[in-house]
């Protein structure tokens, strides 16, 4: 397994700061976990089931039996449902790995839950088809790409209800598309004035409002997700102006951390989204992009470079600690470049390597002339029967 020594320090970094009484997670150690982050983290695992040990296989049936399987004791809002739900199909669909470890959960069980999730979310999706983090609360293009993806991994239990739902999800998605071919968090013509005196009572400024209607390349990675996920190919030109906007942006700007903010329940809240990773996994899901990439290459050499070298997983920056969601992230984006890696034939791969070897190769030769050329300097100054001066003058 490729990158396996980083991935498995970032799968051990999980159960040492799982919590032993309940064996749930929150987004950083020492805080009461929660059903979201717990989800998270049994979705990454799950991703390299074949390389947890049999104590971990455990350890992360136990964290489903008590957090995730039933659903609605833990789950309190949209996002919490979804992660729920794509939890547990990824646990199903995985069952076998875990079936030695004592004590293996029964699949009708699971199924009920998922089925559950199923249901609560579809309840939850707001009238515009977007969901927000209750019923009626401003929908996101965040919350709504992870309901898109989970419930259309649902093929076997499309109903036509479900069916509807995502016609009228993936529309409201396709609203938030700039004209730069990037995506909002939120729809525009969604904040009333209201909304805006709220925020504004809260200590929100203005500008920051604004923030969430403009592109950013998390919301775009999301956005990618969603399309890619129902009849891409019928969206090909949204989904290719969306990845123009990603690689420029990067190449420009960078890879930063976006700040979503908003209103839950008349209290103000935020969070942060680690735009690499999520503008990574969207490049790799929309199948316009692989590992022989330099978008994914870039975003690749800049995760590796956040990883925690003595603890363990993955930061969000390099000012930051590591969570919960950036470990999560990290992983799920790094099991999408081994599956594209994967499908590489070995024309492509050595493609790679001779570029590489190529570019090393025209490095060096123009080191070796700039060193001539300094050489032929000092020669010139100093004279030719004279010592290329070293460092002391």
């Amino acid at each position: 397994m490729i990158y396996h020594r980083e991935i498995e320090r970032a799968l051990k970094w999980f159960f040492l700061t799982q919590n032993r009484e309940n064996f749930g997670w929150s987004w950083t150690p020492n805080i009461s976990p929660n059903a979201q982050n717990t989800a998270e983290v049994v979705y990454a695992c799950c991703l390299f089931s074949s390389v947890l040990s049999d104590n971990h296989k455990l350890l992360i049936q136990e964290a489903v039996q008590y957090w995730l399987l039933r659903p609605g004791l833990h789950a309190v809002l949209a996002v919490d449902w979804i992660w729920i739900g794509m939890a547990l199909s990824l646990y199903l669909e995985r069952h076998d790995d875990f079936s030695s470890a004592p004590g293996s959960l029964p699949v009708k069980r699971i199924q009920k839950s998922i089925s559950e999730c199923i249901q609560q979310i579809l309840s939850l999706q707001n009238d515009d088809g977007g969901w927000g983090d209750n019923k009626g609360d401003q929908s996101t293009v965040f919350r709504t790409a992870l309901a898109i993806y989970f419930l259309g991994k649902q093929g076997q239990d499309s109903s036509a209800e479900l069916k509807h739902a995502l016609e009228r999800a993936v529309q409201w998605i396709c609203t938030l598309q700039n004209d730069d071919g990037g995506f909002g968090v939120i729809e525009e013509t969604g904040i009333s004035e209201d909304t805006r005196l709220a925020y504004a009572s809260m200590g929100i400024d203005h500008r920051v409002i604004e923030e969430q209607i403009l592109s950013s390349m998390s919301a775009t990675g999301y956005a990618l997700i969603a399309l890619s996920a129902i009849s891409p190919y019928s969206r090909y030109g949204r989904i290719s102006k969306a990845i123009a906007y990603l690689e420029a942006t990067a190449a420009q700007q960078g890879y930063k951390i976006f700040y979503e903010v908003g209103v839950r329940k008349d209290s103000p809240f935020t969070f942060r989204h680690f735009g690499a990773a999520w503008m990574g996994i969207g490049l790799l899901n929309s199948g316009q992009r692989d590992f022989t990439s330099p978008s994914v290459l870039g975003i690749l050499k800049y995760m590796l470079h956040l990883e925690d070298r003595a603890g363990g997983g993955f930061r969000v920056s390099d000012a930051s600690e590591v969570y919960t969601w950036s470990n999560c992230n990290a992983l799920i984006f790094l099991f999408r470049l081994q599956e594209s890696l994967h499908r590489l034939d070995g024309r492509d791969y050595t493609d790679i390597i001779v570029d590489y070897y190529m570019e090393k190769k025209s490095m060096y030769a123009k080191t070796r002339r700039w060193l001539r050329e300094v050489r032929q300097s000092a020669h010139t100054i100093f004279g030719e029967g004279r010592k290329t001066p070293g460092r002391g003058v």
